[in-house]
């Protein structure tokens, strides 16, 4: 059993390594590979579910040690599998396995076919990860790349600004997001020392673990749980990203956001169920983003002009439903609930290129007469109701605009007034190497006093100051990616002192931090620097389509992307959980900062990667 449910989560991502390295020589190669891990896959999941029948129904937990342990911390490397794990491994095992036959055919001598398959099987490492995790921290590890690979996938049409642009909406959406889920992780640990096992997670442990003094912490856990699953289940205000998901190949949205990733915010939900079932505003709070959602979903889905646009409405509509399910505590029923629509949607998505085209053809017949039915409830509202509520659907409720202008702007607007950045400033190449020169020397000689400073809490919040300073100049730079791409560095930098300046045994928590940061951050650079006229990019905020002209640049520049901003498979996701952890022992160190740079730095840094790399080629232009 050991050996099966740790396949689960290495075979997807060792056929990932394979497809890269493979490329794009031979279609075949690739889509046999594909299929023989789907097939693989499908027979695992198979043995794991006999096993688990055979041992009358009982949850299986299994421990393989400790990724990172030291005398304060430790990352357990635990799996559980039980009712939950068995539904969403199923249906997502017999997804990918039809996703993968029809994408063989459908991606036939495109451009990105060795990319498409690679992104998929990135998100089944995921998800089955997520499925199967047996705790917290490694439940985010899975979470953080299905949102990666969302992103990849969504602007898998890469020559193209629309769906680049609707990617990085919703990678921004995740992120900000995300943001519960990541302190969530910190508060598990403060509250139940040593973070969250899902296998003893039961709501008399919760309430035996929690003091009274503690229990508005649970309250707080709880929220933040909602809001990373209203995040990724596109709940309100979130809903908007779901339908610009679309722009995807359709075998990624039946997938993606018809199918699995949309679901993983009520999985979430479902694996910490008897934590926020303990907090009344919890409750409350997951009941009513539902019922709202599910209503302005079922009014914007009506005024789509698109197959696609209607069929995400329609799934945004039916998750809205499982929140209130799961608000009145019915979680068996959500659970098959889910199932059901995983599949319909998925089907749906899969057959909706056929199908219209087969009512296009239906329609153009001579003598073909469409009688349209007249009737509809929204016929019985006033005329002026009608129309308003006709309006405020077709602009999808303005989910997107009230949240750039009530959350995003004023961050931006923060930003830019710290350092007096303007829109449309002239550029000024001087300005560009006195502000390069000024922040290379003045980073060499923090860095330096640095590491001759005594360890002192004091000094880590200073740290940890200056990595938001450089965090926020990052954000409101206009015209320099280079400098963009140094300042996350800095940042980052800065935040891995932190630990280090905490205290003398966390030396090596900060050092290995700092071993996913600064190799991303200096390849980075260099690969700016090998750019053709790279200090005048980033003028107009056009694509730059590196990826056309130069694809080996781009693609290693992805990579330094993912390990800059904490991607699982990276140190750097090790050290920002080092980092969190930390406050557990009684620092001074302020966990709000740390936050702000999760989300600030990680957008800012994928930003700069779709200008750079993705888009229309305009080098040669």
């Amino acid at each position: 059993m050991n050996a099966l449910l740790g396949l689960l989560v290495l075979l997807p991502l060792i056929t990932v390594a394979f497809i890269v390295i493979l490329g794009s020589r031979s279609e075949k190669s690739v889509s046999f590979i594909a299929l023989v891990s789907n097939i693989f896959t499908a027979i695992i999941v198979l043995s794991v579910v006999v096993a688990w029948m055979i041992n009358d129904f009982e949850n299986i937990s299994l421990h393989f040690g400790y990724l990172y342990e030291s005398k304060h911390y430790q990352f357990p490397i635990t799996l559980f599998f039980d009712l939950s794990s068995f539904f969403f491994l199923v249906m997502s095992t017999f997804i990918s396995m039809v996703v993968v036959k029809f994408s063989r055919h459908y991606l036939h001598r495109e451009e990105g076919f060795s990319r498409f398959f690679a992104a998929i099987f990135l998100f089944l490492g995921g998800v089955n990860l997520l499925s199967i995790a047996g705790t917290l921290d490694l439940f985010f590890a899975a979470w953080e790349m299905i949102g990666v690979s969302s992103f990849l996938l969504i602007g898998f049409y890469r020559d193209r600004v629309q769906p680049v642009r609707n990617a990085l909406h919703a990678f921004a959406v995740y992120r900000m997001t995300d943001l519960g889920l990541f302190l969530g992780a910190f508060l598990s640990h403060i509250i139940f020392k040593g973070g969250i096992f899902f296998a003893n997670l039961t709501p008399e442990f919760v309430l035996a673990s929690v003091h009274p003094s503690d229990s508005h912490l649970i309250g707080l856990l709880s929220v933040l749980f909602v809001l990373s699953a209203m995040g990724k289940s596109a709940q309100f205000p979130f809903s908007f990203w779901l339908p610009k998901a679309m722009e995807g190949p359709t075998p990624s949205s039946a997938i993606f956001y018809g199918g699995l990733a949309v679901h993983a915010g009520v999985f979430l939900l479902i694996r910490t169920f008897a934590i926020w079932r303990q907090s009344a505003m919890a409750i409350a709070l997951v009941t009513t983003v539902g019922l709202v959602t599910a209503i302005l979903a079922t009014m914007c889905g009506r005024t789509q002009s698109s197959v696609k646009g209607q069929i995400a409405y329609a799934s945004i509509a039916q998750v809205g439903l499982m929140f209130i399910g799961l608000g009145f505590g019915l979680k068996i029923w959500v659970l098959v609930h889910m199932t059901a629509n995983v599949f319909l949607r998925s089907y749906q998505l899969l057959v909706s290129p056929s199908a219209v085209v087969q009512v296009l053809q239906f329609q153009s017949r001579p003598n073909m007469v469409v009688n349209v039915s007249e009737w509809s409830m929204e016929r019985l509202l006033p005329n002026k109701l009608r129309t308003n509520l006709y309006v405020f659907s077709l602009n999808e409720a303005y989910l997107e605009a009230g949240l750039r202008r009530f959350l995003w702007r004023p961050l931006a607007t923060f930003a830019n007034i710290i350092f007096g950045a303007k829109k449309n400033s002239k550029y000024n190449i001087r300005d560009h190497w006195r502000w390069g020169f000024g922040a290379a020397l003045f980073s060499l000689l923090v860095m330096g006093c640095l590491f001759l400073l005594p360890f002192s809490p004091i000094w880590s919040v200073i740290s940890m100051a200056l990595a938001l300073f450089c965090g926020c100049y990052a954000l409101s730079e206009r015209h320099s990616y280079w400098l963009v791409w140094n300042s996350i560095g800095i940042s980052s930098f800065f935040s891995g002192m932190t630990i280090f300046l905490l205290d003398s045994h966390l030396f090596w928590d900060g050092f290995i931090f700092l071993s996913g940061v600064l190799p991303c951050w200096i390849i980075g650079s260099i690969i700016i620097a090998k750019i053709p006229n790279y200090w005048s990019l980033g003028r107009k905020r056009n694509f730059m389509g590196l990826a056309q002209i130069r694809p080996n640049h781009a693609f290693y520049f992805l990579i330094c992307t993912l390990g800059i901003i904490g991607f699982p498979l990276f140190p750097t996701f090790l050290g920002e959980d080092l980092l969190l952890h930390a406050h557990t022992s009684g620092t001074l160190l302020p966990i709000l900062p740390i936050g702000v740079l999760f989300v600030l730095n990680g957008i800012v840094a994928v930003r700069t990667y779709a200008m750079l790399c993705l888009g229309p080629n305009r080098f040669l232009a």
